[in-house]
């Protein structure tokens, strides 16, 4: 058999395969030897329980636990007792360590560990036989046929004095060995028994504290340890804070997530990334975002590209206000356009893909006036890519440090081709992010009409069509969503796509005005100051950084709105005159959402065509009106056809008190739980009509929509 290699050597040599932070620990993985393809079946048969199903679980649990104990002490140890000449005790597989029972718990029968799900607690019965069963596994494994695949360390916060030997114990290793599950066992694929044992502060280790089995239907294949390194001296010491990304120096580990939680403010924490390329930047800052958002980050080695310079990030906190401005900051250190804010989740991926589309164009754009602005008066860029975006020739001559100041013709002309720069890349923006809105929300509702709700979600913006034309085209003009959409773009909603397209222009106009003057004034500011040119260029990077964040909340709120308003009044368009409207709010609820749009979740509102002052509904059946554009007040008792609050994703489905004769589709049929009705009702329509020939039917085929719904209510009724 090929030597192991060393959990010391393993560790100096950072070349593993993938790495999990876990409940607060890190776990490296490795296979170095190929362990998992030497992985065989167990030759062992499960152990059957005697088990009295008439009395309570906790007694049958009980019962289970007495078989075990008794397989382990009277099976197992007396076998290994008597194996002479050759001591079964000695695992081969590692390391020959032998494993001593003296001692030993055997708490892990009846109670799973602190790393389980749901942490420490009693063991199901279920659970627990689940483990128990394969111990003659756990037996032959570690006698011969298991494969060593998982190791890990953990170093104890509170150290104690083992009142056997009176040394004090610092920490516990775990090892583990896995086989095949049992020929013929269909409940797992795997079994794993894991040894634990103490360590003690001199670095040796004790006897065995316990011996755990368990099944699994899949298994990580890899060898996995905590975050260390070894001293010269042989101690381990386990790093913390200091995290890097790139090729590893001396005593410094690999990329390490922060995890997003209250233990993480107001700690300081350093981040060096390094071997960066322009080839790996784009892969270097994802794993970055992993890091800083609690994902499970990964090594990227350099290529052969140019090489760029090495990044360190110091946080005073990880609250999340530092982590999104830090990633703010290095997707513009890295030239890398900035997504949409990790917010709250998104129903549709095409609403999200929108959303991204304009996150990207306003981080773009913020960075090439940083590039602009540098390039024109010949400053330092605190970038780690350096390009020019300047088209003509001469600079200024910029010499803040000497307080110089900059020739009134000179600052007249820049001050011009500053306002030329900006207005050429902004122009349309506020006219195009409606359109795409607006457009976006009408086909999403339409579609909802004749598909199943998962594919409707699933769809992409660069993929999406409707009736044959694409997104774009739909969405490129007024008479093109006019061709598109019929009848439902009347006049009226030509006006308030106008009306919206003079708001949103004035949105973004204010914060590029006030770009523009902050660069001004901190130019001038560097030149009454004194100021180094680097030192003008950083506070340039700083605050524009800041303007990243408003045009991209500014976009995201604007087309989450727009998106919004679109759908509600498509259908409000589609209900017959005097007949009530209601809707109901749909937060897509995880740990993301906040408490606020928690509890407007399933909140069902009116439509009203005038405002009301009291938005509190009276008819029994809705909790609030909402109208055109309604807004929300800030306050608990009050509604919005939009957003609460930037980076909000909630959405709206049609509500009807009579399902029989309400309009229905795919959210509707999901929030009344008969999503799967539905989709038997779309699949069988979308089959009548292909072997008619028509094979891809949509709302505009004569009956198609209607069949689909006479299908669903004809399923309802039988229910």
């Amino acid at each position: 058999m090929t030597e192991q290699i060393t959990l010391e050597a393993l560790i100096k040599s950072h070349k593993y395969s993938r790495r999990e932070f876990k409940n607060g620990t890190w776990y490296y993985y490795y296979d170095k030897h190929n362990n998992f393809g030497r992985i065989s079946q167990c030759k062992s048969s499960a152990l059957a329980f005697k088990i009295n199903r008439n009395i309570p679980e906790k007694d049958q649990c009980k019962q289970v636990e007495k078989q075990a104990v008794d397989y382990i002490n009277n099976v197992w140890l007396k076998d290994w007792k008597n194996s002479t000449p050759n001591d079964k005790s000695i695992c081969m597989e590692l390391r020959n360590k032998q494993i001593v029972f003296e001692g030993i718990s055997y708490k892990h029968i009846s109670e799973q560990g602190k790393n389980s799900k749901g942490g420490k607690q009693r063991r199901s019965l279920s659970n627990m036989l689940n483990h128990s069963k394969y111990l003659p596994c756990a037996k032959e494994m570690l006698e011969s046929s298991g494969v060593w695949t998982h190791a890990r360390y953990e170093e104890l916060k509170k150290p104690y004095t083992d009142k056997t030997t009176g040394k004090q114990v610092v920490g516990v290793v775990y090892q583990s060995v896995t086989g095949n599950a049992p020929k013929g066992d269909k409940s797992n694929n795997y079994v794993q028994a894991t040894v634990s044992k103490i360590k003690y502060a001199n670095n040796t280790y004790g006897n065995t504290v316990y011996i755990s089995v368990m099944g699994m239907k899949d298994i990580k294949k890899s060898t996995d340890i905590t975050p260390c390194f070894f001293n010269g001296k042989g101690e381990v010491k386990v790093m913390k804070s200091i995290h890097s990304f790139g090729s590893v120096a001396t005593y410094s580990i690999h990329t390490v997530t922060v995890p997003r939680n209250n233990n993480n403010v107001n700690r300081t924490i350093q981040i060096n990334i390094h071997d960066i390329t322009e080839g790996n930047r784009y892969a270097k800052f994802e794993q970055l975002e992993k890091c800083l958002t609690g994902g499970v980050p990964e090594y990227v080695p350099a290529d052969n590209t140019t090489p760029l310079p090495s990044v360190n990030i110091r946080m005073k906190d990880c609250s999340t206000e530092r982590i999104e401005k830090a990633l703010r900051t290095m997707a513009m250190s890295f030239d890398i356009p900035l997504k949409s804010a990790k917010g709250e989740v998104f129903l549709y991926k095409a609403q999200e893909d929108l959303t991204d589309r304009w996150c990207v164009f306003f981080s773009e754009l913020v960075r090439n006036t940083y590039d602009f602005i540098t390039d024109y008066f010949d400053l330092p860029k605190k970038t780690v890519m350096s390009k020019s975006v300047l088209t003509h020739k001469g600079k200024i001559l910029y010499h803040s440090e000497t307080g110089e100041p900059i020739k009134q013709a000179d600052w007249a002309k820049f001050v011009k081709n500053l306002e030329k720069f900006l207005n050429r890349n902004i122009k349309d923006t506020e006219k195009n992010i409606i359109l795409q809105s607006n457009s976006l929300g009408k086909i999403l509702d339409r579609m909802l009409k004749y598909n199943t709700l998962e594919a409707v979600k699933a769809l992409q913006l660069e993929k999406l069509q409707y009736h044959g034309k694409s997104f774009d085209w739909i969405s490129e003009s007024v008479k093109n969503m006019k061709n598109t959409f019929g009848a439902s773009f009347t006049r009226g909603e030509q006006a308030r796509i106008e009306m919206l397209t003079q708001s949103a222009a004035i949105k973004v106009t204010n914060i590029t005005d006030k770009m523009s003057g902050d660069i001004k004034q901190i130019l001038i500011d560097g030149v009454k100051g004194h100021k180094s040119k680097s030192e003008v260029s950083q506070a340039l990077f700083d605050k524009m950084v800041g303007d990243n964040r408003d045009y991209q909340r500014l976009a995201d709120t604007e087309i989450q709105n727009a998106v919004n308003n679109s759908f509600l009044r498509e259908e409000v368009h589609n209900t017959p005159d005097g007949q009530k409207v209601y809707f109901q709010r749909i937060e897509v609820i995880d740990k993301n959402t906040c408490a606020f749009c928690k509890r407007m979740n399933g909140k069902i509102a009116v439509w009203s065509d005038i405002p009301h002052k009291d938005e509190k509904a009276n008819d029994g059946i809705a909790d609030f009106v909402i109208w055109e554009g309604k807004e929300w007040n800030g306050k608990g008792h009050s509604f919005t056809t939009g957003v609460f609050h930037p980076y909000c994703r909630g959405t709206w489905v049609r509500y009807d008190t009579d399902i029989d004769n309400a309009r229905i589709d795919a959210l509707v049929a999901e929030q009344s739980g008969r999503a799967k009705k539905w989709n038997n009702a779309v699949k069988q329509a979308k089959e009548e009509y292909k072997k008619n020939g028509i094979a891809n039917p949509d709302d505009t085929t004569q009956g198609f929509t209607e069949r689909i719904n006479e299908l669903y209510k004809q399923d309802l009724t039988n229910e």
